[in-house]
């Protein structure tokens, strides 16, 4: 049950309470794709945290596993990037939806560092949170909700900036949180719609964050502006954007798979051997060498024009050494022979 010591908490939970939900149909197609793509992500059906925010999404995606009896409990991160009563209102919404669906209700609060970049702060702190909930449960998955509009929505963003196939393929249906718990979504194939029409075929409300309508936010202005105008030229576009994503994932292993074999582990490589490869294996290399000589640090900086001007001077017939000097202290030298990466010693 929710801290009974928030002051708001008798006034929030003794509101009128959501009318009895209703079980959504085991058959229902939209419900075997969440089922479906979950049982694939979680080793076949190993329990699962959901982490809720209260919204349609995570409703969904709740209310979908319930339905086939996934063994699932329910967590909400608890934070102060709004105001109280409405974060605690966030809360008892996921509680009221876990009590109502008989499923274990987990916890926890936040304070963001709003030094840093607040919302990648919070992102980092509600998973570290979220990893600290399933040890202590024994739970080896946690699922977001991300669906497909979220999906399109990344790719989109991605494109716009230029990045490359890591960024275009989106958001990955798993990845690793942390030693022996992995982050899984099993709502990829699902369009934001969808999501709600589960949520009221089962009769259940959901919370709507206000802050999504911020349209100074890159990500708001798409949802709002663009997806629409999208979605009434291609109704299933998202989806479709989805199997996009796939491809390009499986095209990002295959160059990761090449650049294992050129650049291997040290940071010193034959140029002639680089001036054969493609000029994408070669910038994938000399980025992937750089964060890490740089342990993450200086990533963002380390904007496609910088790659691709040294990509250009090693792949050129020039035998003059050339000197770069890269975000967080690393070091290219291109040589007639060989191509070396070396970070200052003061950076280390």
């Amino acid at each position: 049950m929710p801290d009974e010591k928030c002051p708001l908490q008798v006034a929030v939970t003794q509101m009128k309470a959501d009318r009895d939900l209703q079980n959504l149909p085991r058959a229902d197609r939209r419900v075997q794709r969440v089922a479906t793509a979950w049982r694939r992500l979680a080793d076949d059906g190993a329990p699962t945290l959901i982490a809720s925010s209260g919204g349609a999404d995570s409703t969904a995606l709740a209310l979908a596993l319930h339905a086939v009896r996934a063994p699932i409990a329910i967590a909400h991160i608890v934070h102060d990037m709004r105001p109280r009563e409405i974060a605690i209102m966030d809360r008892d919404a996921a509680w009221r939806l876990a009590n109502a669906i008989g499923a274990p209700f987990l916890e926890a609060g936040i304070q963001i560092n709003r030094s840093a970049n607040a919302e990648a702060s919070a992102r980092q702190l509600r998973y570290d949170e979220l990893v600290r909930l399933a040890r202590a449960e024994g739970i080896a998955f946690i699922a977001t909700a991300h669906h497909a509009d979220d999906q399109l929505e990344t790719m989109l963003m991605a494109m716009l900036r230029g990045a490359g196939l890591q960024g275009l393929a989106g958001i990955a249906p798993s990845r690793p949180l942390a030693p022996e718990v992995t982050l899984i979504r099993p709502m990829l194939s699902l369009l934001r719609t969808e999501a709600e029409e589960l949520c009221s075929l089962a009769g259940a409300s959901w919370r709507e964050d206000e802050t999504n309508r911020d349209e100074s936010k890159t990500r708001a202005a798409l949802r709002h502006r663009v997806l629409p105008a999208l979605r009434d030229l291609f109704p299933t576009g998202a989806i479709r954007a989805c199997e996009s994503a796939s491809l390009l994932r499986e095209a990002g292993t295959l160059v990761e798979r090449r650049v294992d074999e050129i650049f291997g582990s040290g940071a010193q490589w034959s140029r002639h051997a680089l001036r054969d490869e493609p000029a994408l294996i070669v910038g994938a290399g000399l980025r992937r060498t750089a964060i890490e000589l740089a342990q993450g640090v200086g990533a963002d900086a380390l904007t496609k024009r910088i790659v691709d001007h040294a990509v250009d001077l090693i792949q050129s017939r020039q035998a003059e050494t050339k000197q770069l000097s890269w975000p967080a202290g690393v070091q290219v030298a291109i040589n007639r022979d060989d191509v070396r990466m070396t970070i200052s010693q003061q950076e280390q």
